[in-house]
């Protein structure tokens, strides 16, 4: 049989020659392992961003949601971490859950991560630690290192978004507000706001935009302009301000994923969320350190 050279001329041949063909006369007239030898889909294979790990659907004892895999992401917050773990369906579900209730019951820590603060931070850590423990209790599928993993993640990503995030859509609005609805000078309406301090955790990014050092806050004259509204730049922001992913953001595409081509039966899903919504109505652990 003679091969097509490109993986456009074999489709141009089937086009033309196989078009009429069923599956079964299909696979006779271009044989599949033919078609793995030759190399015909390799340049689509690549550009699949989930696919089934080869190594792992040697291992008869994981199941089909185990071998789904990431292709490599380097933005991720500990790659080699997250790729090399081997949770089930139900262990990636309930690690979801966790970490929305932890999350959910450490906000507090927030408040005292400007320098300053009326606790010292060990302090405050330390006790995010121990709820942390308490709700991991509620999650037993969730190995220790997993839900420690959870923890120190989620702290790292409220730094992140405490010192270059947290109020920074407020502040492109205001600057919107000037600039496009009162025809302030951008300058002016920077200045204005640093005045009037509005948002004490960005007043080096608009000292530094003010004094012409780039780099710090990426507002220029006229782009907040084209901006319809808050929720367009809180969406802008999430953009400029990129922030490495998680875990938790690994487990939750798996999931949904997986559920999109079929690999988790619906009963199952049914099940596992119904206990899942168990779960998260049990009262959580909240208890917060005295001033």
């Amino acid at each position: 049989m003679a091969w097509p050279s490109s993986a456009p001329a074999y489709e141009a041949e089937m086009d033309q020659q196989s078009a009429t063909l069923d599956d079964a006369n299909l696979k006779k007239r271009f044989p599949p392992h033919v078609l793995k030898e030759n190399g015909y889909f390799e340049h689509y294979e690549k550009s699949l961003e989930w696919y089934f790990d080869p190594e792992r659907c040697k291992r008869t004892c994981l199941d089909d949601y185990q071998r789904l895999v990431l292709r490599k992401d380097i933005f991720y917050l500990d790659w080699d971490s997250y790729q090399s773990r081997l949770n089930t369906y139900k262990e990636d579900l309930e690690y979801i859950c966790y970490c929305q209730a932890l999350e959910n019951a450490i906000k507090w820590t927030k408040v005292h991560m400007a320098p300053g603060g009326t606790l010292d931070w060990s302090r405050v850590e330390g006790v995010a630690f121990i709820q942390a423990l308490k709700i991991a209790e509620r999650f037993p599928t969730i190995s220790l290192d997993s839900s420690m993993s959870g923890f120190l993640d989620l702290l790292t990503i409220f730094r992140f978004n405490h010192h270059y995030r947290d109020g920074l859509d407020g502040l492109y609005f205001e600057v919107w507000k000037r600039v496009a609805t009162q025809k302030m000078d951008f300058r002016a309406a920077l200045s204005e706001i640093q005045k009037e301090n509005l948002f004490p955790l960005r007043n080096i990014d608009i000292e530094c935009e003010l004094e012409n050092e780039p780099g710090r806050l990426k507002l220029k004259d006229g782009c907040v302009s084209t901006d319809e509204g808050r929720q367009l730049i809180r969406e802008a922001v999430k953009k400029m301000v990129q922030i490495h992913e998680t875990y938790l953001d690994y487990a939750t595409k798996k999931v949904k994923v997986a559920k999109d081509i079929g690999v988790i039966r619906e009963t199952e899903v049914t099940q596992i969320t119904e206990e899942m919504i168990v779960k998260q109505s049990l009262q959580c652990w909240s208890v917060k350190p005295s001033e």
